[in-house]
């Protein structure tokens, strides 16, 4: 078997049982877990603490609270992540009002 090439994962995956698992993330289920947040849609909305956010593809709204509960992680250490993903160009945050849009 072969372990060149593309394997597609459909976004089913993660809904099943086992990745919904309550435990601790590990970084590569975090780069997953961000890989599968982002939208695949060109134009995407949804009301975020009363405020209207839109996002494009490839784009997802984050919070460090909304990551620290999702990956049973804490702040310093969802911090540290993000900041490790976007200095080695994986990932860009930006400022966005009350959350910050992932790229």
């Amino acid at each position: 078997m072969s372990s060149q090439g593309w394997m597609k994962v459909q976004r089913k995956l993660f809904k099943h049982y086992l990745w919904e698992e309550n435990r601790k993330l590990s970084k590569f289920e975090a780069w997953l877990d961000l890989l599968q947040l982002v939208s695949y849609a060109k134009e995407n909305q949804q009301l975020i603490s009363g405020l209207l956010c839109k996002w494009g593809r490839g784009q997802y709204p984050i919070s460090i609270s909304f990551l620290c509960k999702r990956w049973n992680w804490t702040d310093k250490p969802v911090r540290n992540f993000l900041k490790m993903l976007e200095e080695d160009k994986m990932i860009t945050l930006k400022r966005a009002g009350k959350w910050t849009m992932l790229t």
